[in-house]
């Protein structure tokens, strides 16, 4: 995970460590995420997607998780897309 952090510092992108999903789901449930990374502009989501994939990291892409029931333990980043200002 550090070289994750040390990349999304460098490129200015947010992330939370151990992120609640729970604080997001409409049904308040869900466990922490190791990573939550929120790009801001399709660019940076792209930026991150090839990144993960050129360290052949497994992460997932999701919305905003409302709807979305995160459970077990998630050891790998997982990829907002709620928080970009621009489409896709």
């Amino acid at each position: 995970m550090i070289k994750i952090k040390e990349f999304l510092t460098k490129n200015n992108i947010e992330f939370i460590e151990n992120f609640d999903v729970s604080l997001v789901s409409s049904i308040k449930l869900g466990e922490k995420i190791k990573i939550a990374i929120f790009p801001k502009k399709v660019n940076e989501f792209e930026k991150v997607l090839m990144f993960l994939n050129s360290l052949k990291i497994y992460f997932k892409v999701l919305g905003n998780a409302s709807n979305v029931l995160v459970a077990g333990n998630v050891n790998y980043p997982i990829v907002f897309t709620n928080k970009m200002t621009d489409e896709i």
